[in-house]
């Protein structure tokens, strides 16, 4: 029988002792960011992440939901403007995670928890 990740799993992770190098080498990630990709198959989420490294803003708030039935991950700046939207042809994303929020800064990328 699969695990479930939790909220809970997530909010254990409070800090890192690792951190992982990105394909791109564009970003690095923590611990938790690892736990969630492996637990929940969201790789996916951490390469979509990297694809949008271009973006001049220091602090970004990306957000995985559910909007009109479909996935969309959008990334805002501090000043809670939308930098960007994209919409999601598909994802196994666990639905009770929504809406999930991970934090890049300074090409770390980051659980809520972890801040």
């Amino acid at each position: 029988m699969e695990r479930q990740i939790t909220a809970t799993d997530l909010a254990q992770f409070t800090g890192t002792s690792t951190y992982f190098k990105h394909w791109t080498r564009k970003i690095v990630y923590t611990d938790g960011v690892q736990y969630l990709a492996e637990q929940a198959g969201a790789y996916w989420l951490v390469d979509l992440i990297a694809s949008y490294q271009l973006l001049c803003d220091e602090r970004q708030y990306w957000t995985l939901k559910i909007e009109d039935g479909k996935y969309c991950a959008e990334c805002r700046d501090r000043d809670d403007k939308v930098l960007v939207r994209q919409v999601i042809g598909f994802s196994d994303f666990p639905e009770h995670l929504l809406p999930f929020t991970c934090y890049l800064q300074d090409a770390v990328l980051f659980l809520p928890s972890e801040d």
